[in-house]
């Protein structure tokens, strides 16, 4: 619906033919979900050729519409079933891969394709090539969406896969499988050309577009692992500093980037001689962009230097003014602030 004008569309199915082309296509849905029924109750998965079929008319369902995640299950367990009679199980990959493709390309936002793309590698574990495949995969999908999350979380657990990691796990305890914000120790490495080509991918869709908050996350939980391998850790917060200083003069209304500004200060330590550089750049950007973050920003580079209690003060003054959803917070901020 998003650019279309609502009643041009209500009477775009009010058209005799349309309507009836419609009905036509529900009728067909209806009927082979009928067929899909009468096979589950018939448990058609003891029979190979009765499972064979069930499996095709589940596949036939999917790329009418990929949503239903009862289809998805019930073709799961009946791939399973497969596997255990089969030798060579590189048609099924392939035709697992096609399939999901293609619910992808009908709806980029279907979980469902998702997780059973993913299912289907973890179950049959392909060398890597496959898994470059489909980075390039993600890489398509991303620049026809570049915020779509559920194809970044699929790239973060191609890229665990490459790992020799099959189900997606450094460990993260806010959010359950996924590459951590902090480095775990017992989690396996990422081989180190396919940590500097996500490095490079990420810098590449951020520079595009500063709003990618994706993006600047998938950065935010790579950026320990790429210090770790690297070790140049000054060189390496210092490039994150740029990266952040270019979006925030670009687009300084923007929170996307103060959100990983935020990040930086709270979770790695930089010289305070930096860290005052920056914050006379704020300051500057003040005066031409009075704006929320960039004051929020000034108040948490001078917080984490200790320094400038008055200056702190006064920045929370003119946020309780600018910004008075939040400004409960920033009373009590400042309370606590004119006590120490």
């Amino acid at each position: 619906m998003h650019g279309r004008n609502r009643e041009d569309y209500k009477a775009k199915f009010r058209d005799p033919k349309v309507a009836a082309g419609l009905e036509k296509k529900a009728q067909q849905w209806y009927t082979l979900m009928d067929a899909l029924i009468e096979a589950r109750k018939a448990d058609n998965s003891k029979e190979k050729d009765k499972r064979k079929g069930t499996i095709d008319l589940i596949e036939k369902a999917l790329l009418v519409n990929p949503d239903p995640l009862n289809l998805w299950n019930h073709r799961r367990e009946l791939l399973v079933l497969e596997r255990e009679e089969m030798e060579n199980t590189d048609p099924m990959l392939k035709n697992e891969l096609d399939l999901t493709q293609a619910a992808l390309q009908r709806n980029p936002k279907a979980y469902g394709s998702w997780f059973h793309r993913k299912w289907i590698l973890a179950l049959l574990q392909p060398d890597s090539s496959v898994l470059q495949n489909e980075l390039k995969l993600t890489a398509q999908f991303l620049t026809l969406d570049e915020r779509n999350f559920h194809c970044w979380n699929y790239r973060r657990f191609v890229v665990s896969a490459l790992a020799s990691c099959w189900n997606g796990g450094w460990e993260l305890p806010s959010m359950g499988p996924q590459i951590g914000a902090s480095v775990n120790n017992s989690a396996p490495s990422i081989p180190q050309d396919v940590l500097e080509a996500e490095w490079d991918f990420t810098h590449q869709k951020i520079q595009h577009n500063f709003s990618n908050f994706s993006a600047f996350h998938y950065r935010s939980q790579l950026l320990p692992r790429m210090i770790a391998q690297k070790g140049d850790e000054a060189a390496i917060l210092e490039e994150e500093l740029q990266v952040v200083e270019n979006a925030i003069f670009t687009e300084p209304d923007d929170q996307t980037a103060w959100w990983y500004h935020k990040l930086l200060l709270l979770e790695y330590k930089f010289e305070p001689s930096r860290l005052e550089e920056q914050a006379e750049m704020l300051r500057e950007l003040l005066e031409d962009s009075p704006g929320k973050w960039v004051l929020v920003g000034l108040f948490e580079i001078l917080s984490v230097l200790g320094t400038r209690k008055e200056e702190r003060c006064e920045l929370l003054k003119r946020l309780i003014t600018l910004d008075q959803d939040r400004s409960t917070r920033y009373r009590e901020l400042l309370e606590k602030l004119e006590s120490e």
